[in-house]
């Protein structure tokens, strides 16, 4: 299974130069960039009421130059898409080609060089998807499963093999499972056999 998928970029949006746009003086936030997102914390000494003061500014310049280029989350709206944990805001890149970075002194858009991929964007970014590839008896023979849920493969994974899982944040998809145990064990034993299962570590 793999954890993310990858998309080309070939332009690069510096969040330096940005925030020095909304304001030339004190810029009351600091932004932790992964790749084609970030999230936005208040920056030492830095009041909430400058916070959302530039804040406001900030989401008013990209809807006014940089539309399409980037897009503005609230708290709320991070949170809600599970982004960066405790953020006052987000900002992610909607569209292939481009990813964040922060240069001093830099221009907005710079022309990447070296980097051809990157990941790190919104998960309904096209390219985002991953592969999931599971063999053995307790997975249906030959089906392609077109969508999947990463929270999913774990438990369905412990259904598979009978573990409990009360944990897990998604839920098991019986759907791609073999009706039948015919191994006299458990259904998931991935390309061991089941004869190995009592030499597991």
């Amino acid at each position: 299974m793999g954890d993310h998928g990858f998309v080309q970029v070939h332009t690069s949006l510096n969040l330096s130069s940005l925030f020095d746009e909304v304001s030339s003086s004190k810029v009351p936030v600091r932004a932790l960039i992964g790749g084609g997102s970030a999230g936005l914390y208040p920056a030492d000494g830095a009041t909430p009421e400058e916070v959302a003061a530039y804040l406001a500014k900030l989401n008013k310049l990209i809807a006014r130059r940089y539309l399409g280029l980037l897009r503005f989350m609230s708290a709320e709206e991070n949170e809600e898409a599970g982004g960066f944990a405790g953020a006052v805001a987000a900002l992610t890149v909607p569209k292939p080609g481009y990813m964040l970075t922060s240069r001093p002194g830099a221009p907005f858009l710079i022309k990447l060089k070296g980097t051809e991929g990157m990941h790190g964007y919104a998960p309904d970014m096209p390219g985002m998807e991953t592969g999931f590839i599971a063999a053995g008896p307790a997975f249906r023979s030959g089906y392609r499963m077109p969508v999947m849920r990463m929270l999913d493969v774990a438990p369905t994974i412990a259904l598979a093999d009978g573990v409990p899982l009360p944990s897990a944040e998604g839920v098991a998809v019986p759907g791609i499972l073999s009706a039948n145990d015919n191994n006299g064990g458990s259904l998931v034993d991935f390309l061991m056999g089941a004869g190995n299962r009592d030499r597991r570590p």
